[in-house]
């Protein structure tokens, strides 16, 4: 029996066990369910290694993209060296391991088990089986977390979730269902008080929606390519501007801050405090979450874009736009995906899960398998198929 599964496995087979693996680890890290932390590190072990054993026993990596992936390690190592940071290792590890595997399979698996377990976590919290952490908002009311360790990041799954329903169904989606998540929206704004996440919803529900009802035409240069492809640096850049200006505190952008949460004045503190290096640095957070007992001194970076300057340096913030734009050309073809990384720049102005596969798997399409692959040539990236001849 051992003998013919290990006969029948392929690279992508293994990755994508291996890859449900980590999803289940690091969704159920998002839960209030009580998971042994040296289970949680023995199921990211065990998924690492099985993804090192695809790369080095079953990919044949052309030199471009090998060069790529030295390229991000040697970056990741070297924030790990100064930082200390494991995250950004595993990372480019997935992003590596999903060679030549299908996205859309990759996409499939997310779907299931992300909305398993936070359906799994929703009804228990509701049960009484685990904790369903609740935050007085005052005037906003109270928000709820249905299982999760913040309504916010409630939101953020749900919103990862439709957006990888809607790249998948694309035009297949019923009309009907458009109207259903709008009111996913509302019930989002009115239980978790989460308002970035509701207006992405609703952004990726019209947006989706005007690609569907777009009336194709001749072939041209797709419009949201350009706007995908700048998008994560035009909105740091915003965002950088922002929390420039605040350090001013003038009126306006002290009531944006206001709206924002504090974000900018944790953004300036942040850069007066540790200022920006290379590689990164160690910083210690202190941010709600996982318990209705608010920190003694709440110090958190929301801001992806900002989160990763501080944290891993901003060599390693370079290194994410550059994935992400280079997916946008390897997918300049795809309104839909283009679409996708529009929203997730979005939602990473406010957000820190840019670098979560348990939020967001889309940068897993570095170096995976398109899924038309007639349609989206995968030789600007130098990532072709390991053929063998039998």
């Amino acid at each position: 029996m051992l003998k013919r599964i290990i006969k029948d496995l392929s690279g992508e087979k293994l990755f994508l066990f291996a890859f449900c693996i980590y999803l289940i680890v690091e969704t159920l890290t998002t839960t209030t369910f009580p998971i042994p932390w040296r289970m949680i590190e023995f199921g990211r072990t065990v998924a690492l290694a099985l993804i090192v054993w695809k790369i080095i026993g079953f990919d044949c990596l052309e030199f471009r993209t090998l060069l790529w992936i030295v390229l991000l390690f040697a970056n990741a190592l070297a924030v790990k060296i100064f930082a200390g940071y494991w995250e950004p290792l595993r990372w480019v590890l997935l992003l590596a391991g999903a060679h030549d595997v299908s996205i859309h399979k990759i996409l499939k698996s997310y779907l299931v088990i992300s909305l398993s377990i936070l359906l799994y976590a929703f009804e228990g919290s509701l049960l009484g089986i685990i904790v369903n952490l609740q935050y007085d908002a005052g005037l906003r009311g109270i928000r709820n977390s249905f299982g999760i360790i913040y309504p916010t990041d409630f939101a953020a799954h749900v919103f990862f979730l439709l957006l990888v329903f809607l790249y998948l169904k694309r035009e297949k989606v019923k009309s009907e269902m458009y109207l259903f998540f709008l009111v996913i929206a509302g019930l989002i704004l009115y239980f978790c008080s989460a308002r970035l996440d509701s207006l992405c919803i609703c952004l990726l529900t019209v947006g989706y929606m005007w690609l569907k009802l777009k009336r194709p035409g001749q072939k041209k240069r797709n419009p949201l390519f350009s706007c995908a492809l700048c998008s994560m640096p035009v909105l740091m850049s915003i965002m950088w501007f922002l929390t420039i200006w605040f350090a001013g505190r003038g009126p306006f952008i002290s009531e944006l801050n206001r709206l924002l949460s504090s974000r900018l004045y944790m953004q300036e503190k942040g850069l007066a405090e540790y200022g920006i290096r290379l590689f990164g640095q160690s910083i210690k957070m202190a941010g709600n979450g996982g318990s209705v007992n608010l920190p003694e001194e709440y110090f958190f970076i929301d801001c992806s874009y900002f989160y990763i300057l501080l944290q891993y340096g901003i060599f390693f913030l370079i290194a994410v736009f550059a994935v992400h734009m280079m997916i946008c050309k390897k997918y300049k073809q795809d309104s839909y995906f283009a679409l996708a990384i529009i929203l997730l720049s979005v939602n990473s102005l406010i957000s820190h899960h840019l670098l979560e596969v348990a939020y967001n798997p889309f940068a897993l399409a570095l170096f995976a398998r398109t899924a038309y692959s007639e349609k989206i040539t995968d030789r600007n990236m130098g990532v072709q198929p390991c053929i063998t001849q039998k």
